[in-house]
């Protein structure tokens, strides 16, 4: 598979694998996405156009100047996937804990 990384709008530097649905991949706090997704990428990709955005520190994204505040991660993300053509798609979740409040700040969001 190919991997293209992508400095978007967001400001986030972001990993795009695959055709197919889209997939946003959010990584853990003190992780990246090749650190927590690396050996499942391939797998994924066969059939999943796969969205990873590092967060501040992750990846090739800057550290962030100021705290990070959720509702705006959440936008952002929600931007990656609308910039690349995805209105829907799915998420998966490594470290951050299932139907967290983050993910439902993610949810509320609309492209």
């Amino acid at each position: 598979m190919t991997t293209d990384q992508v400095i978007l709008q967001s400001g986030l530097d972001v990993l795009v694998q695959g055709t197919g649905p889209a997939l946003l991949l959010t990584h853990g706090a003190g992780g990246g996405v090749q650190g927590n997704f690396g050996l499942v990428l391939d797998d994924l990709a066969r059939d999943h156009t796969l969205l990873g955005p590092h967060y501040p520190g992750a990846g090739r994204t800057p550290v962030a100047s100021e705290p990070l505040d959720l509702d705006d991660l959440a936008d952002r993300l929600v931007a990656i996937a609308v910039s690349q053509g995805h209105e829907r798609f799915a998420v998966l979740g490594e470290s951050l804990a299932p139907r967290s409040p983050y993910e439902r700040r993610l949810g509320t969001r609309t492209g």
